[in-house]
């Protein structure tokens, strides 16, 4: 719910020179002002005025625009594009990584307006769901994983960077000391469900257009060589392209 005195703490955040001298943007006073009224105008009304900002404007107000964009219902689709909003993801490379058996994947995505500068208010996360584990592959996985859930990942991050480098390691869920004692004549297999998501400042997390994957690890015993193999596979599952690429660690 918007609160006006809110509404100029975020400003104050973005500018600590707000309140104290002449603004130098007429048109942002103009918003201010409209915004003051105790009968809040509507998502339209607001939109052109927020419209007569240019770009390079708000770059600074990365937490005004979110302030805006959670409390004032409607206002987000009006705006969207002159705030900036992410586009046009896509894999860099996938391929493997400097520690043995795990995978590198870039990512990255442009800004609608062609800056990504424009993105500050705009923040991307990776979400990975996981079902229940299959009984025989419990006692070999971490507590974490014997039960449906969902992470995501370090947390979230600015859209500015253009891009996201994610490693996965081949090992993952199977950290535990069971799997290094694995014997069995079967492998196991874990499988994972990701998507790269994004918060165009609403508090709302969407995921990327064609960001879907599918990470597998797979826990196999060799008794002839006494050997353990941890290999991972990641599979694009809505990506264009047919993402995918396998590593693996014998132990």
């Amino acid at each position: 719910m918007y609160n006006h005195a809110d509404f100029i703490r975020e400003i104050q955040r973005d500018n600590n020179k707000f309140g104290r001298i002449p603004l130098k943007s007429r048109s942002l006073d103009m918003l201010v002002t409209l915004l003051a009224n105790p009968k809040l105008p509507s998502a339209t009304v607001l939109s052109l005025a927020i419209k007569e900002i240019p770009q390079d404007k708000w770059r600074r107000y990365e937490n005004t625009k979110r302030y805006l964009l959670a409390n004032i219902p409607g206002l987000l689709p009006l705006v969207r594009h002159h705030f900036g909003t992410v586009v046009s993801f896509q894999t860099v490379s996938i391929e493997n990584g400097k520690t043995p058996g795990n995978i590198v994947h870039a990512v990255s995505w442009s800004s609608s307006t062609g800056n990504l500068e424009d993105l500050g208010h705009v923040l991307t996360r990776e979400s990975v769901r996981w079902a229940n584990a299959a009984p025989n592959a419990q006692p070999y996985l971490n507590a974490d994983y014997h039960h449906a859930g969902v992470h995501h990942g370090v947390g979230t991050a600015a859209a500015t960077a253009g891009g996201n480098t994610d490693e996965h390691d081949c090992i993952g869920p199977f950290g535990t000391n069971a799997s290094l004692e694995y014997t069995g004549a079967a492998p196991i297999t874990m499988v994972m469900d990701q998507e790269y998501e994004y918060d165009e400042g609403d508090g709302n997390w969407r995921s990327f257009p064609r960001s879907g994957f599918q990470i597998t690890r797979t826990l196999s015993f060799n008794a002839t060589a006494n050997q353990r193999t941890f290999a991972i596979t990641k599979v694009a599952t809505t990506a264009a392209g047919g993402t995918s690429h396998t590593n693996q660690r014998q132990v």
